[in-house]
């Protein structure tokens, strides 16, 4: 819940700024503090030139527990509002029937409002979740095996899984 509450907070300011700048975003995109790229970030235009892409969500295809994988998330203008204010809606009750997990309860969400929702490979979003591992000035990044969706080949900025590492004597 502390994620989704400050992710509608983000959301707020953003609205602010849309309303001072006159203009509002075409896309937005949410990403959680322990993700890395791996890979280019797509041209944007990938996703709006998507039929009914101010509508639309994209999320990876894996992880997704029943629902939407919520490491990487990009949404059109007119999905933001839903997407963007979890924190509010779960606290109205606005999904009536219980959910096993929060990616399920994303879902039901992205449903109740009529969103496009893009279930999209790896490559797509290319992101993985990692730490930093290492002591001062030998620091280096390991990716999390429980949350990896690229597949068997681990990409070169990691030093390797963090679940192999750590048990390593």
């Amino acid at each position: 819940l502390r994620l989704w509450k400050a992710r509608e907070r983000l959301w707020n300011a953003t609205q602010s700024h849309e309303a001072k700048m006159l203009r509002k975003y075409d896309l937005l995109l949410w990403l959680r503090d322990d993700s890395v790229w791996v890979a280019r970030f797509p041209d944007p235009t990938t996703f709006l030139k998507a039929p009914l892409a101010s509508s639309s969500v994209w999320a990876r295809s894996c992880g997704s527990w029943g629902g939407v994988n919520d490491k990487v998330v990009v949404m059109g203008r007119s999905a933001a509002p839903s997407m963007l204010t979890l924190y509010s809606a779960f606290l109205a009750g606005h999904i009536a029937t219980p959910t096993r997990n929060s990616e399920e309860y994303i879902k039901r969400v992205a449903q109740k409002a009529g969103l496009e929702l893009h279930l999209t490979p790896f490559d797509v979003l290319p992101e993985a979740s990692a730490m930093m591992i290492g002591e001062r000035g030998k620091v280096s990044l390991c990716a999390l095996k429980t949350a990896w969706c690229g597949g068997a080949k681990l990409f070169r900025e990691f030093a390797g899984f963090c679940e192999d590492l750590k048990h390593r004597t």
